[in-house]
């Protein structure tokens, strides 16, 4: 099921990387990627951290929470936040609003 997300979530990198000056900043995620995400996402729910926001955690000087930077740059879990998708954009039905 994951590899569907990835998969889809590459389509939509993939289609987002021409607007990018630095190829790196728009690179294919993969699977151990994902997992990492989702696992910071359930991390914070279980740190009750939903007042803090991502600077926050990922702040090095005593508020932050070490485990964040240690999986990933803020940077990129920004990106992929905003990249992830659950379908294909291609073959999603589209619905008509009368």
């Amino acid at each position: 099921m994951l590899e569907i997300v990835v998969e889809d979530t590459n389509l939509y990198i993939s289609d987002l990387g021409a607007g990018y000056v630095r190829e790196r900043k728009a690179k294919p995620t993969d699977l151990c990627e994902i997992k990492a995400l989702f696992g910071l996402l359930y991390l914070a729910g279980t740190l009750k951290s939903g007042r803090l926001n991502t600077k926050e955690l990922w702040d090095r000087n005593g508020v932050g929470v070490e485990r964040f930077w240690l999986v990933m740059s803020r940077d990129c879990f920004h990106f992929l936040l905003r990249c992830l998708r659950f379908d294909n954009l291609e073959t999603r039905e589209k619905k008509l609003i009368n």
